[in-house]
């Protein structure tokens, strides 16, 4: 019996908005929200997170998505929106949204989807809002989830960034947090 890995489908931002982030971030902590902060450098967004798969399922998926994903044409957005999961009266998460071309986005999840439901990999119902979260709450922030939409409702970093690639990426959870791996990578086309 192969060895299971926690596992997800992401597009990675790296460090590419670390200073804009991190700004954001500082300011909020600022405000002594009760929150786990994401590390700015490891920022992603997530299209579908697997949980703990046997590594011939990760052979399954990445030979389901290749061809699909890599027909795709990369795209550009920016940051921008700021809101909450489920709304910013009680969140549980804070996240920046972004601009440009997001509609891609919503493909790329609608596409990656159609590919894992051919091989039988449940995917998530709930609709798909691209989103970077910044934390994740400990405990509610009553009126000030309304101050925070007035701060940051309108938050815009147009610093355009070019998704190129997709990666599945191993997930090691740690007492720092946790820690991510490229499994594969997947160039959407005219990219090496």
């Amino acid at each position: 019996m192969s060895e299971k890995i926690r596992t997800f489908l992401a597009v990675p931002f790296g460090s590419f908005y670390k200073s804009e982030l991190s700004k954001v971030v500082s300011e909020l902590k600022a405000k002594q929200i009760d929150a786990k902060w994401v590390r700015v450098e490891d920022v992603h967004l997530t299209l579908q997170f697997f949980g703990y798969l046997a590594g011939e399922k990760i052979g399954e998926i990445k030979n389901a998505l290749a061809p699909g994903v890599e027909k795709l044409r990369a795209f550009e957005l920016w940051l921008e929106g700021f809101g909450g999961f489920p709304g910013l009266r009680n969140p549980r998460v804070l996240w920046i949204g972004f601009g440009g071309e997001a509609g891609k986005l919503i493909q790329l999840k609608a596409l990656t989807d159609e590919c894992l439901k051919k091989i039988k990999v449940p995917t998530e119902d709930r609709e798909f809002k691209p989103h970077l979260t910044l934390a994740r709450l400990k405990s509610p922030l009553g009126e000030d989830g309304n101050i925070l939409l007035r701060d940051y409702g309108s938050f815009k970093c147009e610093r355009k960034f070019r998704v190129a690639e997709v990666v599945l990426f191993k997930s090691d959870l740690t007492p720092e947090g946790p820690l991510y791996t490229r499994l594969h990578t997947f160039s959407l086309n005219g990219q090496a």
